[in-house]
C-alpha cells in the first residue's frame, strides 16, 4: 500500500465541500440500494423460490434469480460501507483541519513561523530579527530562536509537536481509504464482500490484519516490513483513545494472539531491530497498552456493548495468561538442523507489560492482578518461577519502555499499572488471594502481606516480603520495589505519583491501608529494612509523599494531639493506635530520601499554618494567643525534628555525602518550583489548598527554602563531625520559616504589636528547641 502524501499545506488549503457532497450522494445511493435489495429479496427471489418451475430452464432460472438478489444485496452492503467510511473520514479530516488552523493561529500570535517540510512534518521557527525573512517562493530563513525565553521555546516545540501529530492522524485516515478500496474490491462486475460499519471498524480490522501478519512472519523467522510497521504504528497511535477501534482490534486479535504480538514486538525490536524499528515497536506497545485499558471500561451487560470488551474476553485472557507463549528470535534460523528452540514465556508476563499505560477498569485490573499473584503463589518457586529467555536470545526484552525493566517479572508491570489506576490499587492492596478448595491452592493471604511481609504474632505466622528477581542487573530489583512504592502511594492517596490531579478526601479504604503501611514500615522490626541501604529503601520517597498527604494525621500522632486544629482530610487512619514511635520512625526513614524530605517539610508548613490560624482565631477564654499558637505549632515542630534526623541519616549513610547533600538542595528547589506553579494555577496541586496554605505557597515562591539550601561540602562535613550541631542548625532554620508563617497568619487573625511579636517568638523558640517540646519550661537549645 502506498504511503499517504498529505502535507500541512494540504490540510490548510483543502476544501472539504466536495467530500461532504460525496457523503451526501452516497447516503442517497445506499438508501436507494437498501430499498432495491429489499425488493430483490422479498419480491423477486421469494417468488422465484415459491414458484413451480417446469421445462428445460427450470433448473437454471431459480439460481440465476437468487444470484441477482444476492448481488443487489452485496451492492447495498458495499454502498453502505463506502458511505460509513467516507462519512467518518470526512468528519475526522474536518476536525483535524480545524485543529491545525487553530495551531497556526496560535503560532502567528506568538511570532512563530511554520515551515512545511513536504514530507508530512513541519518545523516551527522564530524569526531571527524583528521581521521574518521569506523568499518569494515561500521558503523561510533564520529561526535560531536567539534571545527567546524558555517558555517561548516550549510553546514553539509544543505547537510543532501537535501539528505533526495532527498531520500523522490525517495521513492515517487517508491511508485507511486506500486499504478499504482494496478490501471492498475493485471489480466493476462483482461487489466486494468486506463490509464496514464505520471508519473505526475499518482501521481496527486493518491493524489486526497487520498484527496477525507480524505473527505469521515471526513464525518463519521474518519480520513485518518497516513500511508496514510504520503503518501499524500510525493506526494504533492515532486511535489509542478511540473505544470502538480498541475493542474491535482486541476482539479480532483474540487474547492470546494479542499477548504474543506485544511480546514478539519486544523480542524483535530489542535484538535485531535497529533504532527506527525500536522506536516504532515501542510506540506500538504503548498504544496497545492504552487501547486495552480503554477497551476494558465497563460497557454494560455480561459481554459488554459494542465499544467494550466483556467478561467472556476477560475469561479468555485469564486462561491465556497461564499458558505458554512461543516467541521467535529474528536472529535465529527457524528451519533445518540448525534451528534454535523457540523462546517461551507465560501469557501473564506479556500482559503485565501491557498494564503499564492507560486507565483500566477497576474491577478488571483488580481481578487480573489477583489472578496473576495467585498464579505466582501456586508455583513451587514463587516469584522465581516465571520463565526467562534462554540461550542466544537471553539478551532480548519483552518490555521496550526504557524505564520499566526487561519485562519478565510480571509483578513490576502490575505494580506500574496499579500506580496509574489508584482505585484499583486501593482495592488490590486491601484484597487477598488463596484459600480455594483445590488441593494445590495456597493459603489465604492479603496482598499487602504478600508484598510487604508480616511480623509474627500470637495468631499469625511471620511472612517474608516478596522477593524481586533480578532481570539482568541490580537496577531491576530496585525498579520493582519503586513500582510497588508508586502503587502503594496511589492506593493510599487516591492519586497517581506526580499527578496533576487535585488532592482527594481519603476514603475509609485508603485510610485503613495507610494505617497498615505506617504500622508495617514504621515498626522496629522493619527499621533496618526501610533505612538507607535496606530492602525497602526504594520506598522512602513514596513514604514521604504519603506522609505529606496525611500530614494532619501524622502531626496528631507524633504529638498525641486530638485538637480541632488538625482536622482529618477525609477518613481517620487511626495512627494513634499504632503509637508515636512508629510514626516517628516512618517520618525519619522517609526523610532519608531527598524527595521524601522535601514533601514532608512543605506539607508540614501548610498544615502548621492552618493549625496556627485556627488556634489564634479560636482562643479559649482565659488563654492567650501565644499559648495556643505554641500548642498548635508543637506537632509540626516534632515532625520537622524527625525529618531533620532523617536528612542527616541519609547524608551520613551515602557513599558520596557531598552528592547526597546536593540532592537535598535539588529536591527542595524542585519543590519550590512546583509550589510556584501551584500558586500561578490556583493551589490545585497542594495537599492542602486552603487560603492559609496558599499564603505559605507564596512565601515559598519568595524563596523561603533558601535557608535550607546550604553548601553541600559544609553540610557533609557537619553531618560527619558535628551531627548534633547540624540538627540544631536545621531546627533553627525551620524556626525562622515557622516564625514567618506565624507572622502571616497572625496578622490575618487581627494580631499586631506585642501580641503578634509574642506569638512569633514563642513559635520560633519552640521549633528551634529553646523551649521544651512539651511546652512546660525552658530548655537548652
Amino acid at each position: 500500500m502506498k504511503e499517504s502524501k498529505v502535507t500541512y499545506t494540504d490540510l490548510l488549503s483543502v476544501d472539504f465541500a466536495s467530500l461532504e457532497s460525496a457523503v451526501a450522494d452516497w447516503e442517497k445511493i445506499q438508501s436507494k440500494l437498501k430499498t432495491r435489495a429489499g425488493e430483490a429479496e422479498n419480491d423477486m427471489n421469494r417468488k422465484a423460490r415459491d414458484a413451480v418451475w417446469e421445462g428445460a430452464n427450470a433448473g437454471a432460472v431459480r439460481p440465476f434469480v437468487r444470484k441477482i438478489a444476492e448481488e443487489v444485496g452485496d451492492l447495498r452492503d458495499e454502498a453502505e460501507s463506502i458511505h460509513n467510511l467516507i462519512s467518518g473520514a470526512c468528519k475526522d479530516l474536518i476536525g483535524i483541519q480545524k485543529k491545525v488552523k487553530s495551531e497556526a493561529a496560535r503560532a502567528k500570535e506568538l511570532d512563530i513561523h511554520i515551515k512545511d517540510n513536504g514530507d508530512g512534518t513541519v518545523t516551527c521557527e522564530f524569526p531571527e530579527g524583528d521581521t521574518p525573512v521569506v523568499a518569494p517562493h515561500g521558503e523561510f530563513y533564520g529561526g535560531t530562536g536567539r534571545n527567546r525565553t524558555d517558555k517561548e521555546r516550549k510553546d514553539r516545540d509544543e505547537i510543532e509537536q501537535r501539528i505533526n501529530s495532527l498531520i500523522g492522524e490525517a495521513r492515517t485516515v487517508d491511508g485507511t481509504a486506500r486499504y478499504v478500496r482494496k478490501a471492498v474490491g475493485n471489480s466493476k462486475y462483482d461487489a466486494g464482500h468486506a463490509t464496514y460499519s464505520s471508519l473505526d471498524e475499518a482501521q481496527s480490522r486493518e491493524a489486526a490484519d497487520l498484527g496477525k501478519k507480524e505473527l505469521r512472519l515471526a513464525a518463519q523467522g521474518k519480520e513485518l516490513p518497516t513500511a508496514e510497521l510504520s503503518r501499524f504504528r500510525d493506526l494504533t497511535k492515532y486511535n489509542a483513545d478511540d473505544p470502538e477501534f480498541a475493542t474491535g482490534f482486541y476482539r479480532r486479535m483474540g487474547a492470546k494472539n494479542a499477548l504474543r504480538l506485544h511480546a514478539q514486538l519486544g523480542i524483535d525490536a530489542s535484538t535485531d531491530g535497529g533504532d527506527k524499528r525500536l522506536k516504532l515497536s515501542r510506540s506500538i506497545q504503548n498504544s496497545m497498552d492504552k487501547s486495552l485499558a480503554l477497551a476494558t471500561q465497563d460497557g454494560g451487560g455480561k459481554s459488554g456493548d459494542a465499544k467494550h470488551l466483556g467478561s467472556d474476553w476477560r475469561d479468555e485472557l485469564k486462561k491465556a495468561g497461564k499458558e505458554r507463549i512461543h516467541l521467535n528470535d529474528p536472529r535465529s534460523p527457524t528451519w533445518g538442523k540448525n534451528a534454535l528452540p523457540q523462546q517461551t514465556v507465560l501469557g501473564y508476563q506479556a500482559l503485565s507489560n501491557m498494564l503499564r499505560h492507560g486507565k483500566y477498569d477497576k474491577e478488571f485490573l483488580t481481578e487480573i492482578g489477583e489472578d496473576m499473584v495467585e498464579t505466582e503463589r501456586r508455583s513451587d518457586r514463587g516469584a522465581g518461577g516465571w520463565p526467562g529467555l534462554q540461550g542466544p536470545g537471553s539478551d532480548a526484552d519483552l518490555n521496550l519502555d526504557p524505564k520499566g525493566g526487561r519485562g519478565f517479572d510480571p509483578m513490576v508491570g502490575l505494580m506500574k499499572g496499579l500506580s496509574n489506576n489508584p482505585d484499583a490499587a486501593t482495592d488490590f492492596f486491601n484484597g487477598s488471594t488463596g484459600g480455594g478448595s483445590e488441593d494445590d491452592a495456597p493459603k489465604k493471604m492479603s496482598n499487602f502481606d504478600y508484598f510487604l511481609g508480616r511480623e509474627k504474632s500470637s495468631s499469625e505466622e511471620a511472612v517474608q516480603p516478596r522477593s524481586w528477581p533480578l532481570e539482568g542487573g541490580e537496577k531491576a530489583d530496585r525498579q520493582g520495589k519503586e513500582a510497588m512504592g508508586d502503587a502503594l502511594e496511589a492506593a493510599t492517596t487516591g492519586r497517581s505519583p506526580d499527578s496533576d490531579e487535585p488532592p482527594v478526601k481519603h476514603s475509609a479504604e485508603q485510610a485503613r491501608l495507610f494505617h497498615d503501611v505506617v504500622k508495617r514500615l514504621g515498626s522496629a522490626e522493619a527499621d533496618s529494612m526501610v533505612e538507607h541501604g535496606g530492602e525497602f529503601a526504594p520506598l522512602q520517597g513514596n513514604m514521604g509523599s504519603m506522609a505529606a498527604d496525611y500530614m494532619p494525621d501524622i502531626q496528631r500522632a507524633v504529638a498525641d494531639d486530638s485538637s480541632d486544629n488538625l482536622p482529618h482530610n477525609g477518613a481517620n487512619p487511626n495512627l494513634d493506635k499504632i503509637g508515636g514511635n512508629a510514626v516517628n520512625r516512618f517520618v525519619r526513614n522517609a526523610a532519608q530520601d531527598p524527595d521524601g524530605y522535601a514533601a514532608i517539610t512543605s506539607a508540614c508548613h501548610a498544615v502548621s499554618a492552618e493549625a496556627i490560624e485556627h488556634a489564634i482565631q479560636n482562643v479559649p477564654e482565659g488563654d492567650t494567643p501565644k499559648s495556643v499558637a505554641a500548642t498548635a505549632m508543637e506537632p509540626g515542630a516534632r515532625v520537622v525534628a524527625q525529618a531533620a534526623e532523617g536528612r542527616a541519616d541519609g547524608i551520613e549513610a551515602a557513599e558520596d555525602r557531598v552528592g547526597a547533600a546536593e540532592r537535598y538542595n535539588e529536591s527542595l528547589e524542585k519543590k519550590r518550583e512546583l509550589v510556584g506553579e501551584v500558586v500561578d494555577a490556583g493551589l490545585g496541586r497542594l495537599p492542602y489548598g486552603s487560603e492559609a496554605a496558599g499564603k505559605i505557597a507564596e512565601m515559598v515562591q519568595e524563596k523561603i527554602f533558601e535557608q535550607y539550601e546550604r553548601d553541600p561540602e559544609e553540610v557533609a562535613r557537619q553531618v560527619s563531625e558535628e551531627r548534633a550541631n547540624f540538627i540544631a542548625d536545621v531546627r533553627k532554620q525551620e524556626s525562622q520559616v515557622m516564625r514567618r508563617i506565624a507572622q502571616s497568619v497572625g496578622r490575618d487573625a487581627g494580631l499586631s504589636g506585642t501580641p503578634l511579636s509574642e506569638v512569633m517568638s514563642r513559635v520560633s523558640n519552640l521549633v528551634s528547641g529553646k523551649i521544651q517540646e512539651d511546652g512546660s519550661g525552658q530548655g537548652a537549645g
